[in-house]
């Protein structure tokens, strides 16, 4: 069909479903998500809400899923195992779904509840020193990224609530069933029962430590 030389058939509306979707992730959750979407973590809902539409409009965005309030938006990071989060909008790369069978969702929800947690505060108390950590200062304190007290409390957080709703606080639950997520493997294994629907397979990136989170003299500098 055309319509004033527009080809309406051949439009591709994959980016408009993107954007519906990233928008509607302001209603996505429980009540008390929902409430502080729109309340105390509201700077963080608009800078991550703006985040993703310029991602998607600069034909970054290739699918957009959602679990339990918060949305994963894929196609956007080029390194494979890494992705960031703004407020209640994840941003990770090819094939990132909104699972807890990929334990890097999982690692990134917790971020999602920092957000919840520092509101307007996320930023300079962790999302920046994050960003840092990741581009340099964590390999100028001869550290890991993972190892240092922002990740390491956002792995815990997102393991947690995971553990809670989705292991072993699940109703049924069965140890190494499958369906059923599995923190000490989070924690300490490359490997689970459960496929990994971003990689294909039950290996996992990398494990996500969440104790012994390392402070450093950058986090204080750079805030």
């Amino acid at each position: 069909m055309v319509n004033h030389g527009f080809n309406v058939s051949q439009y591709n509306w994959t980016r408009t479903v993107n954007a519906w979707k990233i928008d509607m992730g302001m209603f996505k959750g429980n009540f008390g998500q929902i409430l502080n979407k729109w309340t105390y973590g509201i700077a963080n809902s608009i800078i991550g809400n703006l985040a993703s539409q310029v991602c998607n409009t600069i034909g970054l965005v290739d699918g957009v899923t959602d679990m339990d309030g918060m949305l994963a938006l894929s196609g956007v990071t080029k390194n494979q195992n890494s992705a960031f989060t703004i407020g209640h909008y994840s941003l990770g790369p090819k094939n990132y779904v909104a699972d807890w069978r990929d334990h890097l969702f999982v690692h990134e929800y917790g971020h999602y509840i920092q957000t919840q947690r520092w509101g307007v505060l996320y930023f300079p108390v962790i999302a920046i020193p994050s960003l840092a950590s990741a581009t340099f200062t964590s390999k100028w304190s001869h550290m890991e990224h993972k190892d240092r007290w922002f990740e390491v409390n956002a792995s815990n957080l997102g393991a947690k609530y995971f553990d809670k709703h989705y292991g072993q606080g699940a109703p049924g639950y069965t140890k190494n069933n499958a369906d059923f997520f599995d923190i000490n493997a989070f924690r300490y294994k490359n490997y689970t029962k459960y496929i990994n629907p971003r990689l294909g397979t039950r290996h996992q990136d990398k494990t996500f430590p969440n104790t012994k989170g390392k402070i450093v003299f950058w986090d204080f500098i750079i805030i």
